[in-house]
């Protein structure tokens, strides 16, 4: 539209959202008590969604953006780590039924200092709209050294969010 020897239009920018920190709960000592239903003693939560916990961790999905990065951290719950039960994330995998490359290579299981899995998304498929179905395996320690491994299957979701602009082009 042109005004006053202006062009005003309207621009659309296109900015990815920022990184997504993915934390694992555990209720360690429970989870051990009664592994057949570890589900239940588990959540997921991230930057953008309300914990999740139970069967609905299968339907778990995380918002993410091209270049940015992923980072998955894994926290037991203060009871039983007081009372010596550990775990840790063992590493982040791509599932079988997953056709989409969000990362170019395999996710490492090299640990930043807290213990967390951090990979970013660089693959050529994380575009809106498209899922990468992964598993979380992590492993669980009861305090005489006895541990389990677990496996939560949740999902990515490509996605981008967009501004729109008014901008005025003035001769």
């Amino acid at each position: 539209m042109k005004t006053d020897g202006c062009i005003t239009d309207i621009a659309e920018i296109f900015i990815g959202a920022n990184d997504q920190k993915i934390t694992l709960f555990i209720a360690a000592e429970a989870l051990m008590n009664d592994p057949t239903k570890y589900l239940g003693y588990c959540a997921l939560m991230d930057n953008n969604n309300n914990p999740t916990s139970g069967n609905a961790l299968k339907e778990f999905e995380s918002d993410v953006s091209k270049l940015k990065k992923v980072t998955w951290c894994l926290e037991v719950d203060p009871i039983s780590e007081s009372k010596g039960y550990t775990a840790e994330l063992l590493y982040i995998i791509r599932r079988n039924n997953s056709t989409k490359k969000f990362f170019k290579k395999t996710i490492q299981a090299k640990k930043d200092k807290d213990g967390c899995i951090v990979a970013k998304l660089n693959g050529p498929d994380v575009d809106p709209g498209n899922d990468y179905y992964y598993n979380i395996a992590f492993a669980v320690s009861k305090p005489d050294g006895n541990s389990e491994v677990f496996i939560i299957d949740p999902k990515l979701r490509g996605t981008v969010q967009v501004y729109y602009a008014v901008v005025k082009h003035c001769d």
